[in-house]
């Protein structure tokens, strides 16, 4: 059962505040006038949010790699879990959110490469392929703030077998047919929820 919302407090009596106070020398009284309002609805019960809870989460930023130009590099969140299991240990979707929908119109087709090592201080080619996908195609971003795809087959969310602590890099296909790479990130337990994947 989720705890009670808090009550709002009632009107401060000022004059009988000062009365204490004159009559009470040795206490010192702090007085916080609160505005009076309405408690807002989206401070109790459940969070409406529909970001994934759970899971893994890959906080993207611009390559690392010197002579990256900015116009093609992109920042956001991408996260793998699986949908209305927050606590499983395996992740059947993966969902791309960038910061802004504006950024992704000057970049091609996308795909997500998950390496095998962590090290971001290496070029991706000296890190090894654990797994790979294509992202679907950005048209979804006029509707929403995120394009999302359920996997080919689901992803461990463990440290060593598993996707945690590894390098992942976001690619983008010019129309000249060149791949470049526009994020990277280190992929890591989503403490969204209260505890981490568990059985």
């Amino acid at each position: 059962m989720s705890p009670a919302c808090p009550v709002s407090p009632g009107p401060i009596d000022i004059a009988e505040a000062e009365h204490r106070l004159h009559h009470h020398h040795s206490i010192t009284l702090t007085l916080i006038i609160v505005h009076q309002s309405p408690l807002n609805p989206t401070m109790c019960g459940p969070e409406t949010s529909d970001r994934p809870r759970g899971g893994a989460l890959a906080a993207l930023m611009s390559p690392s790699v010197a002579g990256v130009d900015p116009a093609v590099s992109i920042r956001g969140d991408l996260t793998f879990h699986t949908p209305g299991r927050p606590g499983s240990t395996e992740a059947t979707h993966a969902r791309l959110t960038p910061e802004a929908a504006r950024e992704m119109s000057a970049l091609g087709d996308l795909h997500v490469v998950i390496h095998t090592s962590g090290d971001l201080t290496r070029s991706a080619e000296d890190c090894g392929l654990f797994r790979s996908f294509d992202l679907p195609g950005f048209e979804s971003l006029r509707t929403a703030d995120h394009v999302e795809l359920s996997l080919d087959e689901p992803l461990s969310l463990e440290v060593g077998n598993g996707i945690i602590g590894r390098r992942v890099s976001l690619c983008s296909r010019r129309p000249c047919g060149q791949e470049v790479i526009v994020a990277e990130g280190i992929v890591g337990f989503n403490f969204a929820e209260s505890s981490q994947p568990q059985l």
